[in-house]
Parts: structure tokens; sequence; C-alpha cells
């Protein structure tokens, strides 16, 4: 099938993308970006595919080529168009437009998982296990909660993301983006509004990501969660003071996700 031409906020179409993250080094675009789009592969400049590749988590996870380019595509606004088929609703008469993607992603995300409970003394050497809370509990992951229904109602029944969930173990990264989703789109609550992820189950991407700055962690498509506590807390965001909702949620996974077995033989 053939990609989307339709161009993202860096003026880039699907095929720009593929091209940037298959072929070219990280950060060295052939084709330039739209003016004000966001900063592309801090830290990363002149990586190629095989760089990451090496990287030692995605080696201590045994990812391959696919898994790896599946990833960085993922962390493109390829993402959006990968996750709306989950949302309108797949049939034979119209399937999945990328299902090999999908099913890369899960495998990687399911080989990472694996990877980071058989070594997690490495994953916390880099940072991959998440952020400690400032009360020193344990890590959360945070994400917008982007829509126009009263959070009591999800309260009551939960909710149900039929796509992949994409969060950040950076608490600012969420506030930054919820504060800019609220002022630009009116159907949203009044006060931007966060879901705090308490989840043992952190997969981070950001080491892949072409926004590694944003910390971006992933869970598998068809998460529920089931929302508990809320505070208002306030927060910042560049110069200006904002307040913000902070809803605490409990993500349950499906059980028919890939396994993966421990990468390491054991003896006894």
């Amino acid at each position: 099938m053939a990609l989307d031409s339709a161009l993202d906020e860096w003026g880039w179409s699907a095929a720009d993308w593929l091209r940037y993250v298959r072929e070219e080094r990280a950060g060295m675009p052939s084709k330039p970006r739209a003016a004000g789009a966001p900063p592309l592969d801090e830290g990363n400049e002149g990586k190629t595919l095989d760089d990451f590749v090496t990287h030692p988590l995605a080696v201590a996870a045994k990812l391959g080529h696919t898994h790896v380019l599946a990833l960085r595509l993922f962390s493109t606004s390829l993402h959006a168009r990968l996750n709306r088929p989950w949302f309108v609703g797949c049939s034979r008469e119209a399937p999945h437009p990328y299902p090999v993607l999908v099913a890369t992603l899960l495998d990687a995300w399911g080989r990472l998982r694996a990877a980071a409970a058989e070594k997690p003394t490495l994953f916390t050497k880099f940072g991959a296990l998440g952020v400690p809370e400032t009360d020193g509990s344990r890590p959360c992951l945070y994400c917008v909660f982007a829509s126009g229904e009263d959070v009591a109602e999800y309260k009551q029944r939960g909710c149900l993301e039929m796509g992949f969930l994409t969060a950040s173990k950076y608490k600012a990264t969420a506030e930054r983006h919820a504060y800019k989703i609220s002022r630009t789109d009116s159907y949203l609550l009044e006060r931007p509004t966060l879901l705090k992820l308490r989840t043992d189950h952190i997969v981070d991407i950001s080491f892949f990501s072409v926004t590694p700055q944003e910390g971006e962690c992933l869970l598998p498509p068809c998460t529920y969660l089931d929302l508990k506590s809320e505070v208002t807390v306030n927060g910042s965001v560049g110069a200006r003071e904002v307040s913000f909702r902070v809803v605490e949620a409990v993500p349950n996974l499906i059980d028919s996700l890939p396994k993966h077995e421990p990468t390491t033989a054991t003896t006894k």
C-alpha cells in the first residue's frame, strides 16, 4: 500500500520520514524542515540506523534493523496514521494499512519489556526504567487526557486505549503538550489534564526516537486504564504558571501480547 502523502508539522510526508530514518544520518536530513518544527534527533546527530541497532539496550533486547526502524518510524508523525485505524475500525474490506509495522512494533515492545525485566541494572543505568517521583516513590509515566467528556465518566467505567498509548517519563513534557492542546482545541476540558500512569511495564523508546528529549514510552494497543484519585497541581510552561488536573490511572495490559523468553541461558 502506498504511503500517505499528507504533510505534517515538519512539512514532511510518510515517505520523507521513511527515507530519513532508513537511509540518512540522524539530525542531517536531506529535506528541509518547516519553520518552527521541533528539534530533530538531539544528541544523536550523525548516527545511522546501524548505530541505533547497536545501542546496548537494542542489543540486550535482541532488536534487529526492522524493530529499530519501526520504533523510529513510530516516533514520527506516522504514529497518528498508525493509530487512526484502531479507532475508526478495521475489517476485511478495510484492513489496517500498516499491518507489518504494527506486528513489528508489538514484537519490539515485548522484547524490550523482557530485556528490562531480565537486566534491570543495565536499563536503570540508561534511565530506561523511568524517573523517580520527587517524593522518592517509584517512577510513573505521564500523558495528556485529551477528551471532551468529563473525567468523572471515565472514573466510573475506566477507558480503553484502542491504539498504541504513548506517555512520557518526564512530567514537564506532558504538561507542555497538555497546555498546548488546551489552548488550541476548544473541545477539551477547561483545565489541562494529565494521566499519571502507575505501571511496572515501562518500555522506554526514547533511545530510538527522532525526538529523544520527549522521553517517550510506549504501551500496547487495547490497554485498559483504571482511573483512580484526582488532584490539582500547579506547574509551569515556560514562564507561565498553569493549573493542571492530574488523574492517577493504573494501566492493565491484554494477555495476548507476544511473550519473550529471557535472552540468556540459565544453569541449574
